[in-house]
């Protein structure tokens, strides 16, 4: 269907969850191939100023690569674009012109390739990246129904190493001791350094609507899947995420990109270091930073290092994602982040998020005034 408005949208998305959450009831099953509606924050540096932020919004749209084979429509609301995509349907809304949010009840599969597709497309766009504190803060803005651990060192492999063996770990748990049991587990030490959360599951409602209760399930790319009738109920999940994470990337853009500051001929610097401190050793700095910084997925960085003495390293970065400069110091211990003017924090959030998926769980980044960032 084609929405005109945000009304019409909901309406529609409504009545498409109710139907999915009815055939769940009745099957006492939960198939991701039923039409459950899946929702992505993704974040965009496409718009200008909020004045042209439609018209802005709009051209990129219809500027992307043709074989993405998607047709755009735009609809009586300039913060709200349907996309065709085969016979799938996405509604994009972009009330805030930087984070989008883009809504669907097409299969998984066909969803997350083309979401992936788009932000390949295009170096404007990038998913949110929600690191483990964050997930956990989300979990709690409801009934903590599961979540999931993933942790998988492919990405720091050597080719032709000798050591083939690679850590990995895929860990879900859906039920209402789930609180309990990650505690646990993260007080145990069982899991060290691959604990690091990749989804959590919410039973979540507006204020006195009980009776409209849904479940998302959030993942720490930003996607959020919802099990249940109210898709009001799950937007407002939705804006109560981003708006967290959309504090704690503009707090790093606003506080601690370093910058020049004069008054009256005397000039100095303004900002802090981002700071991640690491439980796990860097053994070999000359690895991790080939493998991080190689322009490739996930990190999305490419860089130019001097390696020194004592596992240090100095890395001269470019995030591929908007092609603005980082500067990398990395110890055994520590990575200190130095942010210029202008360069986006979801650099910072792609980053570490992705650091505590791929090799430390525990690792904990701090700013400034601020002990954790996220």
């Amino acid at each position: 269907m084609i929405a005109k408005t945000k009304r019409e949208m909901a309406a529609f998305l409504a009545e498409a969850m109710s139907s999915s959450y009815a055939r769940y009831r009745k099957e006492q099953k939960l198939d991701y191939d039923t039409g459950l509606l899946k929702s992505y924050l993704i974040e965009a540096d496409v718009a200008l100023s909020k004045k042209s932020a439609h018209s802005d919004i709009l051209a990129f749209l219809n500027e992307l690569p043709p074989e993405l084979h998607i047709k755009v429509f735009e609809s009586e609301e300039e913060t709200l674009f349907n996309i065709e995509h085969g016979k799938d349907k996405y509604y994009l809304d972009v009330s805030d012109m930087r984070f989008w949010i883009l809504h669907t009840l097409a299969l998984s599969n066909r969803a997350d390739k083309l979401r992936l597709d788009l932000l390949k497309s295009s170096p404007l766009l990038d998913s949110a990246w929600l690191p483990t504190q964050l997930l956990e803060r989300i979990s709690l803005m409801g009934f903590f129904k599961g979540f999931g651990a993933l942790h998988d060192e492919t990405p720091f492999v050597v080719a032709d190493s000798q050591e083939t063996t690679v850590e990995t770990m895929h860990l879900r748990l859906w039920g209402d001791g789930a609180g309990s049991v990650l505690k646990a587990l993260q007080k145990s030490g069982a899991f060290p350094h691959s604990l690091a959360l990749s989804s959590v599951r919410v039973k979540f409602w507006l204020k006195n609507y009980e009776d409209e209760a849904v479940i998302d399930n959030v993942t720490y790319d930003g996607k959020t899947t919802a099990l249940g009738k109210s898709f009001a109920s799950h937007t407002n999940l939705i804006t109560k995420s981003y708006s967290e994470y959309a504090h704690s990337i503009k707090r790093i853009e606003d506080e601690l990109s370093i910058r020049f500051k004069g008054e009256d001929g005397v000039f100095g610097l303004e900002g802090h270091p981002i700071v991640i401190t690491l439980s796990r050793e860097l053994k070999d700095a000359r690895v991790f930073v080939s493998k991080v910084f190689s322009s490739s997925l996930p990190f999305r960085l490419w860089g130019m290092s001097e390696l020194y003495e004592d596992g240090f390293a100095r890395v001269y970065a470019v995030d591929l994602h908007i092609g603005h400069k980082l500067t990398f110091e990395i110890g055994k211990d520590f990575i200190r982040i130095y942010l210029p003017p202008g360069t986006c924090g979801n650099s910072i959030a792609r980053f570490y998020t992705n650091l505590q998926q791929h090799y430390d769980s525990r690792a904990v980044i701090s700013g400034g005034k601020y002990e954790q960032l996220f």
